[in-house]
């Protein structure tokens, strides 16, 4: 991951651009505006354009900084990646679970 600075006012993308980075706010907040009409602030701590990178569709809407703001930016290729270790952790454990029911044994 790096970390990216955001001025105020600025837009970090917009809508029906292309996605190559999923991102989580470190500090300060950015509007979520889709058809150039306000939806919600993302702030600290929230992350978005996760769909953008598993599906490979446009951008849905545009961000822009309400304040200065420093986002953490993962790439489409690490993201996909992690996505696939979780996948396969959870598959792993789900598949233990279900080999130590004895219903299900045979």
């Amino acid at each position: 991951m790096f970390l990216v600075k955001i001025e105020q006012e600025k837009f970090l993308f917009k809508q029906e651009s292309v996605g190559n980075y999923f991102y989580i706010i470190k500090s300060g907040s950015l509007d979520l505006i889709i058809n150039e009409k306000y939806v919600k602030t993302f702030t600290s701590g929230d992350c978005f354009r996760e769909l953008a990178l598993l599906q490979g569709a446009l951008r849905s809407g545009s961000i822009k900084a309400k304040e200065k703001c420093f986002l953490w930016c993962l790439d489409r290729s690490k993201f996909r990646y992690l996505v696939n270790q979780v996948n396969k952790l959870l598959y792993e454990e789900n598949k233990k679970f279900l080999d130590s029911v004895n219903l299900l044994s045979n």
